[in-house]
């Protein structure tokens, strides 16, 4: 018994120094020994399963731990963390809140499992809890999770921004997640800052932990990527589009981080640089992605291989993906449903595609309103106007947007049908007061319907609608303005009044004897004729001086005699002139050619036959055809000498 406890001492002494060491392979094989001896060793079981773990053989661990059901109580952190590991977060979830004793290290991995399964609401608070309940060096580590989690809930727009407090920014890290937060809310401009001074805190730190360029390129990979689509946010796509390909071309070992460059490079191009576009949407549909993204990025990623299918013209390969979006990504049904009412109409299907985008409408009531309006829009390209009237008829009464009621008054007044125009604003303005929407979109409806009156030649119905603007803001100057044009057409005493309270015009820098004198037809100044005052010189007045342009010298034939008079007739056409003599059509001359039945040759033909003509011909004809012959002969005989060889 003694030589055999001394062996186990011996094994696990063993077995620690070769964890101290790293070297989980021989830890493994040592462990195997201890329990093919003793297989009742709790402590080798579970040094087993760990370094397997080490190993990333997480599938082999899991399978023993749960073949062994007698340490599965023992070992819940191990197997839930294999099963987080093999990307299946659910069954990691399960195997932590089955357990009844909850310690530091499940309570973190819950909340990392929380954050994979993105309900981040659940991970913000997991987190601020351990942080409440924890004291050690991990708090650093903890705080950039928090911070990561904020991050992802302002983006799905969970939490209000009083809920979310404020963390520091002392690391690189915390600041880039804070960047990330500030992006989510539109703040591109501070958010690019921010991300500028997490560069240069994240080099120098890790120049200072003495890394590889290489590795530190790595790590900045995540940064620049996110600097990138600020700066793409802001308009500055070309300086984007530069550092999109500069990260792709280093070839980060992060697939998330290339396939997020490479998505928004392809949104840069559009429907130009189709070639590269193409290398690049194959980055962004590699294995294992679905596991490095959120939902929302995998969503927008699957739209813009829609869209570049569209711009392509592959019209059945769209469909297909359109139908895989709407399976896989509920929210972004929507889009795939206009995609393909574009592709309907560009077959000149219009008909299907508005029973599409109103079947969609019908089903969906809080996305209705994008599609019926596209379905509108696609009904007037094809000049369906009462369709159309109809559709925002049915949208209006919901809400009495002020777009909708804008298209609805264009089409009743493009019918002439005023009285129901002036209904409809009255309606809508009436809706507005009693559910006490805000005053811009009253004043919205106020200028729509002044401007309607005054089109419609109702200066008496325009006053009334911009008092009541005015009413809403005493001070603006443009309603003012309005009011004098309406007053002016029926009340001068009133529209005077009004303009008592415009600003005074400053005309000091204005030339108002230069504006008289300007011809508003041709838009062309009169030159003023300045006399000089009495008692001083023309020359001496500087106020009085204008500026002499310098005449250029004509430009004159170059055997041009100033002796000789100019032709009278230089301007006539040359056919009209009287020295003009018509040349003669050298295809008309009296030889006997085209004389006579068509295919009968003339005497004079014979002149014409090269085999019939004398030897003793003109020089002027053979002058003409014998450079050809002989050029022909040697051509002839080169071929011949080419092809003998």
């Amino acid at each position: 018994m003694e030589s055999l406890e001394a062996n186990l001492c011996a094994l696990y002494s063993e077995l620690q120094k070769l964890e101290a060491n790293n070297d989980f392979e021989k830890a493994l094989s040592v462990s195997d020994k201890i329990l093919k001896k003793h297989p009742e060793e709790v402590e080798a079981f579970h040094c087993k399963i760990v370094c397997l773990i080490q190993l990333s053989k997480f599938k082999e661990a899991v399978n023993i731990i749960e073949s062994n059901k007698n340490q599965l109580e023992s070992l819940t952190f191990e197997r839930a963390y294999c099963w987080y590991r093999l990307n299946d977060p659910k069954k990691a979830l399960d195997v932590i809140t089955s357990c009844k004793i909850s310690t530091l290290k499940l309570q973190e991995l819950q909340a990392q499992v929380l954050y994979r399964l993105e309900r981040y609401d659940e991970c913000f608070k997991t987190y601020r809890d351990i942080i409440k309940n924890s004291h050690d060096d991990y708090e650093d580590e903890r705080m950039t999770n928090l911070s990561a989690a904020i991050a992802s809930i302002v983006a799905t727009q969970q939490y209000s921004k009083k809920e979310i407090p404020q963390i520091g920014e002392h690391t690189y890290e915390l600041l880039y997640n804070s960047a990330c937060r500030l992006a989510e809310e539109g703040l591109y401009i501070e958010a690019k800052a921010k991300l500028q001074a997490a560069e240069k805190l994240c080099r120098n730190s890790l120049e200072d932990d003495g890394l590889a360029e290489e590795d530190i390129l790595d790590e900045l990979a995540v940064i620049k990527t996110q600097i990138a689509y600020c700066m793409q946010k802001l308009g500055q796509e070309k300086e984007a589009q530069n550092m999109y390909n500069g990260i792709l071309k280093h070839k980060p070992k992060d697939i998330a981080v290339i396939a997020v460059a490479s998505n928004n490079s392809v949104v840069i191009n559009r429907d130009q640089n189709i070639f590269d576009s193409k290398k690049k949407i194959r980055s962004c549909t590699v294995d294992n992605l679905e596991f490095k993204l959120a939902s929302r990025q995998r969503g927008a990623i699957a739209f813009n291989q829609c869209l570049f299918a569209l711009y392509n013209q592959q019209t059945e390969y769209c469909v297909q993906l359109c139908n895989k979006l709407e399976s896989n990504f509920p929210s972004l049904r929507e889009g795939a449903v206009l995609i393909k009412s574009v592709i309907l109409a560009k077959e000149r299907k219009v008909s299907e595609a508005v029973d599409l985008l109103l079947k969609f409408a019908s089903k969906n009531i809080s996305n209705q309103l994008k599609s019926t309006l596209t379905a509108v829009q696609l009904l007037l390209s094809e000049d369906d106007r009462d369709k159309a009237f109809q559709l925002l008829e049915s949208l209006v009464k919901n809400n009495y947007r002020p777009g909708i009621v804008s298209a609805l008054i264009t089409l009743l007044a493009a019918r002439e049908d005023h009285s129901n125009a002036v209904n409809l604003l009255n309606e809508a303005v009436a809706w507005h007061s009693s559910h006490k929407s805000d005053d811009i979109d009253l004043k919205s409806f106020w200028k729509q319907a002044a401007e309607f009156y005054l089109r419609e030649n109702d200066p008496q119905a325009a006053v009334k609608c911009l008092h009541n603007l005015l009413s809403l803001d005493p001070q603006d100057q443009k309603t003012i303005a309005k009011l004098v044009i309406a007053y002016v057409q029926f009340d001068k005493q009133k529209a005077a009044e009004f303009c008592e309270k415009l600003p005074p015009i400053n005309v000091d820098h204005v030339d108002i004897s230069a504006l008289e004198n300007i011809s508003w037809h041709t838009n062309k100044q009169k030159k003023l004729k300045v006399q000089p005052s009495p008692g001083k010189a023309s020359g001496t007045d500087s106020s009085l001086k204008t500026k002499k342009k310098k005449k250029r010298k004509p430009k004159l034939p170059k055997n041009y005699d100033p002796n000789v008079p100019p032709d009278p007739e230089r301007w006539l056409p040359r056919y009209e002139r009287s020295n003009y003599k018509k040349k003669k059509d050298r295809r008309h001359r009296d030889t006997g050619i085209g004389k006579g039945t068509q295919g009968a040759a003339g005497t004079s033909s014979d002149q014409y036959d090269i085999t019939k003509r004398a030897a003793t011909s003109t020089g002027q004809q053979s002058s003409a055809h014998a450079p050809r012959l002989q050029q022909r002969s040697k051509i002839q005989h080169k071929r011949k000498k080419k092809g003998g060889r």
